[in-house]
């Protein structure tokens, strides 16, 4: 039934657990099926249970460079349906899939995480893209900022810097809302002046602003 190759890696397979099972004096059942259909038909699947559910898993290499096993699929698929990078065990569909679970387990936990993490993705966008300068603060720090000034999961606050012209930080930075946030974006990339982007962090202006880190008077 199977080839002679197929035969000599299920023999190596199951004679390397089998080894590290002597060393734990555990014993294990093994799963052999042969795939007749599917994107890897023709080729053999290994797997055992108990070791394939811990860090350091036992998987047999296919002996087609060009498959590789999925622990989800319980079978060989293509290379190109697997990420890129160090060798992976889950193809793209549940690397992604158990990835969006733990990523929304966490935000769950702890919802202004999400928040932050929002807030920064889009004054990194800004500072590359807007304002051509480098961003010092990280999703903590921002994380920090929103916890220090009480700012509610409801609002759409976005941070952008007081100083367009410097690198925004902890010491140059606003806390403001979403309208204002893309005004001061589109004043700025169209005008590049100062004293028209410092009308929108202006009291006078009635403009929505959470934080300011300092009042710049070059902006006045």
């Amino acid at each position: 039934m199977f080839c002679q190759q197929t035969l000599t890696c299920l023999r190596f397979y199951i004679s390397v657990v089998q080894v590290v099972a002597q060393g734990k004096r555990e014993s294990h059942f093994f799963h052999v099926c042969l795939n007749t259909n599917g994107p890897a038909p023709g080729f053999l699947s290994i797997w055992c249970p108990k070791y394939l559910s811990r860090s350091s898993n036992l998987v047999m290499n296919n002996p087609s460079a060009d498959h590789r096993f999925c622990l989800d699929c319980k079978s060989f698929l293509p290379v190109d349906m697997f990420k890129t990078g160090v060798r992976r065990m889950l193809c793209k569909e549940h690397f992604n899939k158990r990835m969006g679970m733990i990523k929304a387990q966490k935000w769950c936990a702890n919802p202004q995480e999400r928040q932050a993490k929002i807030v920064w993705q889009i004054a990194y966008i800004d500072s590359v893209k807007i304002f051509k300068q480098k961003i010092n603060v990280t999703p903590a720090v921002v994380l920090e900022l929103l916890q220090r000034f009480q700012i509610p999961l409801t609002e759409s606050v976005r941070l952008v810097p007081v100083d367009p012209a410097r690198s925004l930080s902890v010491q140059n930075c606003c806390l403001t809302s979403r309208t204002n946030r893309k005004d001061m974006c589109i004043v700025w990339k169209r005008l590049q002046e100062k004293q028209h982007y410092g009308k929108f962090l202006d009291p006078l202006t009635k403009r929505c602003i959470y934080a300011i880190s300092h009042v710049d008077p070059a902006l006045a």
